[in-house]
């Protein structure tokens, strides 16, 4: 999982190594209806922006 995933859409406890334990929610399902801005996202790789 890249850092990236994991701060979009959140992981679980063990999803993988040096995840804190735990859950932990996405930037996404925290926005709840709300706006989420992303900034400079055209820096980012191809691959994370699909």
């Amino acid at each position: 999982m890249k850092i990236v995933e994991s701060e979009l859409f959140g992981y679980e406890e063990g999803s993988f190594i040096g995840a804190l334990k735990g859950e932990k929610i996405g930037k996404i399902e925290a926005a709840s209806g709300e706006s989420l801005f992303l900034d400079e996202i055209g820096r980012m790789s191809i691959q994370d922006q699909i």
